[in-house]
């Protein structure tokens, strides 16, 4: 029984690792409407935008969203086992 354990553990630390990396992928391509929606307007604000503000912006609280959502997956999971 421990062994099991040991597996499901190890699967989802995979999974993990597989949506965030997902996550993060979709968050980096110019075909996600936010994406789009806020490099329009540090166009438009260009002046006094930075670069690396608008990337945490999106990915920092892209990347809590998926943590939130694998978390809660994991625990349903682990109390139906």
């Amino acid at each position: 029984m421990e062994n099991k354990l040991l597996i499901n553990k190890m699967k989802n630390a995979a999974e993990l690792a597989w949506a965030a990396y997902g996550y993060y992928d979709l968050v980096a391509n110019d075909t996600n409407l936010l994406f789009i929606k806020l490099k329009n307007e540090k166009e438009n604000n260009e002046a006094n935008s930075d670069e690396i503000s608008l990337k945490k912006k999106l990915i920092l609280p892209t990347l809590w969203i998926a943590h939130l959502q694998i978390m809660k997956c994991i625990n349903h999971n682990y109390h139906q086992s």
